[in-house]
């Protein structure tokens, strides 16, 4: 299955990669629903959601027949691959995500902030253990 054949789609990487970008260009190109997972997780006054009621939310957007969905929750990453037909994984550079997190800090609201901040902090710790020279890798999900 080619990407654009694809209904149901993942977009992963770092905070500052682009996945939200990414997400509402292919959205628009494709007329797919985009659901950003960070916009779902934090309530009200940067409040995470429950665990289960954060299961839900998630098996309940996922049970859709079709979306684009970005985000890094690793806590719900199994029950979105289990429907996925397809992810996008970008991989950028520690130093290209930390600037993607600053450049986003104009743009976005407080709690996504907040999870952008928290991500791009992980990608400075990381240590990359090799280059790479592509940074945007398609799968099919089997």
């Amino acid at each position: 299955m080619e990407l654009g054949e694809a209904k149901r789609i993942l977009i992963l990487g770092c905070g500052g990669a682009g996945k939200s970008t990414l997400a509402r260009r292919l959205g628009a190109a494709t007329g797919l629903p985009v659901v950003h997972l960070d916009g779902l997780y934090w309530q009200p006054g940067w409040v995470a959601m429950e665990r289960a009621a954060w299961r839900r939310t998630v098996e309940n957007e996922i049970a859709k027949d079709a979306w684009i969905i970005d985000g890094n929750f690793g806590s719900s990453l199994e029950l979105r691959l289990s429907r996925a037909q397809a992810a996008v994984y970008l991989d950028y550079s520690r130093a290209v995500c930390l600037a993607g997190v600053l450049l986003s800090l104009i743009h976005i609201s407080e709690p996504t902030r907040q999870a952008e901040i928290s991500y791009a902090v992980f990608c400075l710790k990381k240590k990359n253990k090799k280059k790479q020279k592509t940074h945007m890798s398609y799968y099919e999900v089997l």
